[in-house]
């Protein structure tokens, strides 16, 4: 069966109850279409909510799909000009839209998002349509007042659930003539209106198919939409159903209670973003300054779990660390070694607790192996600074790729490392190697791909020599499943280049550490979140005593990298490039 809703970002808890009530009273498979769209103050549903939308209804029936459509542009091309300011938001007119989206089916039953199913509706939705443009239900009280001014069969129909024919929708003009009206014409409820003025074929459903004033024993579609009370003064009551306290108060209405539990706990998994760190020590004070940007700039929307994995790090550093936690933010400081040695898989968790000390550093590679909890994650190196909203990454659509990263921008003015690239770790351009400071990762899919053991698998076979060794991994085996995001994501200091605008994320890599060193590009922000991280003191006193040496320190792990890099290219011996082109090894 095919579903329609229609929403921004505020609807997404109602759409969620809906879709559950929907499983509970269908045997059949659910193809969930969502219209969506970004304009004023209201955002568009992510990605993520309909990724995870998808996996909760798959559960049920494998078969079951969600789909999103941002309708922005074409919202933007027709704007219902005379009603953009009712108190109605401007996603109630997006169903007006369906007839200019191609490849949807020419069934659809479109629901309001706080439309909830008490039985079964198979009958309702396969009913016969020849002829009939839609299948709706009389308004409660729209009957009564517009009735007389309105076609369809001398009713008024209510539009929070409709069961449309496209094609007939399409072949008559319906909503064609429905966004004309809406751009002409200032109505008091736009689309509703618009549908009943415009209609030419509608056949009129039983009450219980669209029940909007209270439930019944043979309700099949509770609408919760606002009623009148008369006792003891004339007023209008709304009530959600996902508020439970009005609904027992208010209503006396228990019927949904059988959906919350589950409805809170995939809410909250949606509404989570979990952020990756690794540290020892020596990195707490930077990580302290990332936390608190990240904490200042992030959208209050969602919560985020803000994970540190440590080798040993110090009581005392622990607690300040975990101090940091705030309103929606938790900071959770975790031992890495735990954290490996809880890895099921009986051939990574082995090898990682024969070799832990040595896999360490590839850390990154099995995120998803060791939080098995999330199906999305963001990894962070701790030398940045995040001055944008992180949760704009969190929501970048994926488009079927394994991970999102930028282009790893600190190797372009530098031949030798350009050539490693290209000759060792076997990526075309250094514009498609990515840095892996800054990840989106789709950890639900390297789960199914079992990333861990095969970068396993690789890494036992063949001992690569590599400048950077988990992010060479991640290039070579993820070639071709990289979405490359814009520059302003990782942003590096590059003296070649001038600052970007709106930096969203600062990456300090490498040695341009504003904590080493002077006049490094983008300081100041650096700097303002110091003040802010409960560290100041320590990490002014670190700068005062950066000697000379340790400069001379950098200089020349700089110029030993470069010379690796140029060494590595040439050599004869096993490569990246080497083994993935001759066909000795598949990559993901």
């Amino acid at each position: 069966m095919n579903i329609l809703y229609c929403g921004d970002r505020n609807t997404c808890t109602g759409i969620l109850l809906s879709v559950l009530s929907l499983l509970n009273h269908s045997e059949e498979e659910l193809h969930i279409f969502i219209f969506t769209l970004s304009y004023r103050d209201f955002t568009a549903i992510s990605p993520v909510f309909a990724a995870r939308l998808e996996k909760l209804i798959q559960e049920k029936s494998r078969g079951s799909s969600v789909r999103l459509f941002n309708c922005t542009s074409l919202f933007e091309k027709e704007l219902p000009s005379s009603n953009l300011d009712t108190r109605f938001t401007p996603s109630c007119m997006l169903r007006l839209y369906a007839d200019l989206i191609e490849d949807l089916p020419e069934r659809l039953l479109y629901l309001d998002y706080d439309v909830v199913c008490r039985g079964p509706f198979g009958d309702f939705y396969h009913q016969n349509l020849e002829g009939t443009e839609y299948v709706g239900v009389a308004d409660y009280y729209g009957q009564w007042f517009y009735g007389h001014k309105y076609g369809a069969g001398h009713k008024y129909i209510n539009s929070g659930v409709l069961l449309m024919n496209m094609e007939e929708i399409r072949r008559s003009g319906l909503f064609a003539k429905c966004r004309e009206l809406c751009r002409t014409q200032k109505l008091f409820l736009p689309d509703q209106h618009a549908l009943n003025k415009a209609a030419s074929s509608v056949k009129v459903a039983h009450r219980r198919f669209n029940d909007q004033r209270r439930s019944h024993d043979d309700t099949v579609f509770r609408h919760y939409s606002t009623t009148f009370r008369f006792f003891p003064y004339i007023r209008t009551v709304t009530v959600k159903p996902w508020d439970t306290e009005r609904m027992h108060s208010i209503l006396k209405d228990y019927s949904i209670d059988k959906y919350t539990q589950t409805l809170q706990k995939e809410i909250n998994s949606m509404q989570t973003i979990p952020v990756f760190f690794t540290i020892d020590d020596n990195y707490v004070p930077w990580l302290a300054v990332a936390l608190r940007s990240i904490m200042d700039n992030s959208s209050k929307d969602y919560n985020y779990h803000l994970i540190i994995l440590h080798q040993g790090l110090k009581e005392e550093n622990i607690k300040r660390l975990d101090s940091m936690s705030e309103g929606n933010f938790k900071v959770e400081v975790l031992p890495m070694k735990e954290k490996f040695e809880g890895i099921e898989s009986d051939f990574i968790g082995n090898k990682l607790r024969a070799d832990y000390f040595t896999l360490t550093i590839y850390f990154r590679l099995f995120i998803a192996d060791m939080f098995p909890q999330y199906d999305r994650g963001i990894y962070l190196d701790s030398d940045i600074v995040v001055p944008g909203d992180l949760s704009k990454l969190y929501e970048k659509d994926l488009e079927g790729n394994y991970i999102a990263a930028c282009p790893d921008y600190s190797i372009q003015e530098v031949p030798p490392l350009m050539d490693y690239v290209k000759e060792a770790v076997g990526v075309d351009s250094n514009l498609d190697y990515i840095n892996s400071g800054v990840l989106l990762m789709d950890l639900a899919k390297l789960r199914e791909l079992k990333f861990g053991t095969r970068f396993l698998e690789v890494l036992n076979k063949y001992h690569f020599d590599c400048i950077a060794p988990d992010q060479d991994y991640i290039n070579a085996l993820c070639k071709g499943k990289i979405l490359y995001l814009g520059e302003e994501w990782d942003a590096m200091p590059n003296n070649t280049k001038p600052d970007l605008e709106n930096p969203q994320i600062i990456h300090y890599n490498l040695f341009e550490k504003p904590w080493c060193y002077d006049n490094i590009r983008y300081e100041n922000y650096f700097w303002h979140y110091a003040e802010k991280s409960g560290f100041l003191e320590e990490i002014r006193e670190f700068k005062s005593n950066y000697s000379e040496q340790q400069k001379a320190s950098d200089a020349a792990s700089m110029k030993l990298l470069v010379e690796r890099g140029a060494m590595i290219a040439a050599s004869e011996g096993a490569t990246f490039k080497k083994i993935f082109n001759e066909g000795k090894e598949r990559r993901l």
